[in-house]
């Protein structure tokens, strides 16, 4: 089988779980024996544009077109990048699975390459969703993209669905979403497979990995790991902290990075949490396992828009117990084994609350033995991984595949 992925990044260049999916999806496949391509967008910091292999997969990045954010005509300019690329270096072939994990390259992909080819997309989120989240926290430069840009997204969106043979979504939240968005027509062609994680099969102990990563040894550690955009809830968890920090020890470390970082830092700079939270950017993936067998808990504010939640099985194959918002697709994770750890999104006291059970003790985790089984019962790779295969190589049945009437 020819397989081509498309996605916005490349996640050696940039983290992010819908990048993550589609690399450690495309690794899965090329070690099923067939040929694997991605096409994927970069910046100029990142690897050079063209083909490169990395890992026996075909990696061919194109540039993002540079102009003003404001320009009406930027998700054209992207999809032309995008064609441009794929007449270039991907034509020469007939593709058997054209795999969109994102919107632009997505359309590009089938628009070229796809007429012979059995298109399937991944709804990791529906961007239409993601950029209105993304712009209402952009002040009036953001007002001016929702009024110009929302329907010209929704466009976009609803003929990738629509020119898609199969669609593939993590969560029953997406599915509803995606529902709702498009109506029964696209709804038809969903079919939800969540993402696998393997427990670890080695553990170190709470302080060996605290000591590896120069941890606090003797105080309560609580982790999150998120991109640093707003609706992420970062500030309701600073929130929250504060109210705990006249009353217990603790550290919370903040990893991550984006542009919300800085103005994070500088609010804890000054007040309770001067000396209280850590800062340490970016983790490498090789530093991750031990920053989830060190905490005591991770939480996951998020207050808008959560498509499924692959950190939550991240820090649960580790032993890690997680506290998280009871929003999107986060409650079908936690609900089966600890719904007592979710929380009212947004909600600062609340969230303050079940910190200081954390704390004190009077908060009954899972224990990481019943963690790491709860991962390997239901999201390992050996019990998912063919699901993904049945979704990429089983026929179409055309006559229950909805006639939209559109044209690449």
């Amino acid at each position: 089988m020819n397989y081509l992925a498309t996605s916005d990044r490349f996640f050696g260049d940039e983290s992010g779980g819908g990048y993550r999916i589609a690399w450690e999806l495309a690794k899965a496949i090329r070690d099923e024996g067939h040929e694997v391509s991605l096409l994927c967008g970069s910046l100029p910091q990142d690897g050079p544009i063209g083909p490169s292999w990395i890992d026996n997969i075909c990696v061919i990045r194109y540039r993002f077109p540079e102009t003003f954010s404001l320009n009406p005509a930027r998700q054209l300019l992207h999809i032309h990048a995008a064609k441009k690329a794929a007449y270039r270096w991907l034509a020469d072939r007939q593709w058997d699975v054209i795999h969109s994990h994102m919107l632009y390259s997505g359309l590009a992909a089938f628009a070229v390459l796809g007429q012979r080819s059995l298109r399937i997309s991944t709804v990791h989120s529906s961007a239409v969703l993601e950029q209105r989240i993304n712009w209402s926290n952009q002040g009036f430069a953001g007002r001016v993209k929702l009024l110009a840009g929302q329907k010209l997204i929704s466009r976009a969106e609803f003929r990738l669905f629509s020119i898609a043979d199969r669609l593939h979504v993590l969560s029953d939240f997406t599915r509803q979403t995606v529902t709702s968005l498009y109506g029964g027509g696209i709804a038809a062609k969903i079919q939800k497979v969540p993402w696998w994680q393997d427990p670890r099969s080695t553990r170190l102990s709470k302080e060996e990995a605290r000591r590896k990563l120069g941890w606090p040894l003797h105080e309560a550690v609580f982790l999150t790991l998120r991109r640093m955009v707003p609706r992420m809830g970062l500030d309701v968890f600073l929130s929250a902290l504060e109210n705990l920090a006249e009353k217990h020890n603790f550290t919370a470390v903040l990893a991550g990075d984006g542009p919300e970082r800085a103005r994070l830092m500088q609010r804890i700079s000054t007040g309770r949490l001067t000396s209280r939270v850590l800062f340490p950017g970016r983790m490498p993936e090789s530093e991750l396992p031990l920053a989830y067998q060190a905490a005591d808990a991770f939480v996951l504010p998020t207050i808008a828009l959560e498509g499924f939640g692959i950190i939550i099985l991240e820090a649960w194959a580790n032993g890690c117990p997680v506290i998280a918002s009871n929003i999107g697709a986060i409650s079908e994770l936690l609900q089966p084994i600890s719904p007592q750890c979710l929380v009212e999104p947004a909600n600062a006291q609340a969230l303050n609350e079940i910190l200081e059970r954390v704390l004190t003790g009077s908060l009954k985790l899972p224990r990481p033995e019943e963690l790491m089984n709860h991962v390997a019962g239901r999201y390992s790779r050996h019990i998912l991984l063919p699901e993904y295969l049945r979704l990429l190589t089983a026929p179409i049945d055309t006559s229950e595949t909805p006639d939209t009437g559109l044209l690449i």
